[in-house]
C-alpha cells in the first residue's frame, strides 16, 4: 500500500488565511479522516480538524448509535467551545459584532466527515471500513474505472443543503452511514472533499480518467487546482484529498 498523494489547498477567494478543509492519517497509513467544515456553520474552521485528530485516535465502531456518537463527539465539542473563547478573548470587535459572534457561536460548527479504516489483508482481498456523512467522497478504481463510491454515488446528488457532523449537541444530528469494500493489489482510493469529487463525477462521465491526472501531477499539485479553478472546470472552494493505491 502507497499513499500517492495528500494535499489540502485553500480557497482562492478567501481573504483570510482560513482553510475550512482537514485531513489526518494515523501513524501506521491505516486510519485516514478527511472533513469540510460548512461555511453557513460557525466557526467550522476550528471545528473540522478537531474531528479528524480525534477519528485517527479513536476511530469510529460498526455498532455506531446515537449515544455512542454522542459521548464520542463530547470532549471535542467542549475543546471546540474552549478555542472559540481564546479566539473571541484575542479579537477586537464592537459590540454588534460581538453579538453576531456570539449568534454564530450558538448555531454551531458543523463538518462534512469521511474516515476510512483499512483492515488487515485476508487472502488476496483487503477491506476498507468507511464511515461517512456529507458530501465528502471515496471513490474506489479498479482497472482505470470506478467501481464503487461513497456516500454520494452521482453528481446530480451534491446540494448546497449538505449535512455534518455538529459541534453543539443537537437532536437532529444524523449518525455517519457504515459502508465496506473489498479491495485488491492495484486498486486505487480516492478521498475527496466535494469541489474535487463533483469535479471526478463530472470529468469520469466524460470518459475521462481524472485521478491519472491528480496522479502525474502530484509535484506541482497546487498549480493543476488553479488551472481548474481558472477554466471553471472545479468549484473555487477549499479542495482536500487523499490518494490511496492498494
Amino acid at each position: 500500500m502507497k499513499i500517492e498523494t495528500k494535499f489540502s489547498l485553500q480557497k482562492r477567494s478567501e481573504k483570510e488565511k482560513i482553510n475550512q478543509d482537514a485531513i489526518a492519517i494515523s501513524p501506521d497509513e491505516r486510519i485516514f479522516a478527511i472533513a469540510d467544515g460548512i461555511s453557513s456553520a460557525g466557526f467550522s474552521e476550528f471545528w473540522s480538524p478537531l474531528v479528524v485528530k480525534k477519528f485517527i485516535e479513536k476511530p469510529f465502531v460498526s455498532d455506531l448509535d446515537e449515544q455512542k456518537l454522542k459521548d464520542w463527539l463530547e470532549d471535542i465539542r467542549k475543546e471546540w467551545s474552549s478555542e472559540i473563547d481564546q479566539h473571541q478573548s484575542h479579537e477586537q470587535t464592537d459590540q454588534a459584532n460581538e453579538l453576531i459572534m456570539e449568534m454564530t457561536r450558538e448555531g454551531g460548527g458543523s463538518t462534512t466527515f469521511l474516515g476510512m479504516i483499512i483492515q488487515k489483508k485476508k487472502k488476496k482481498y483487503q477491506k476498507l471500513q468507511l464511515f461517512g456523512i456529507g458530501d465528502t467522497n471515496m471513490f474506489l478504481i479498479r482497472n482505470n474505472r470506478i467501481k464503487e463510491k461513497f456516500p454520494i454515488t452521482s453528481v446530480e446528488s451534491f446540494t448546497d443543503q449538505t449535512i455534518g457532523l455538529r459541534s453543539i449537541d443537537n437532536a437532529s444530528q444524523k449518525i455517519p452511514e457504515l459502508k465496506e469494500f473489498n479491495t485488491k493489489r492495484g486498486d486505487i482510493v480516492i478521498l475527496a472533499t466535494d469541489a474535487l469529487a463533483k469535479w471526478i463525477f463530472k470529468s469520469a462521465n466524460l470518459g475521462q480518467k481524472p485521478w491519472n491526472d491528480l496522479v502525474k501531477k502530484k509535484n506541482n499539485i497546487q498549480n493543476f487546482i488553479e488551472k481548474l479553478r481558472d477554466a471553471k472546470k472545479i468549484d473555487d472552494d477549499d479542495t482536500t484529498c487523499i490518494i490511496i493505491r492498494i
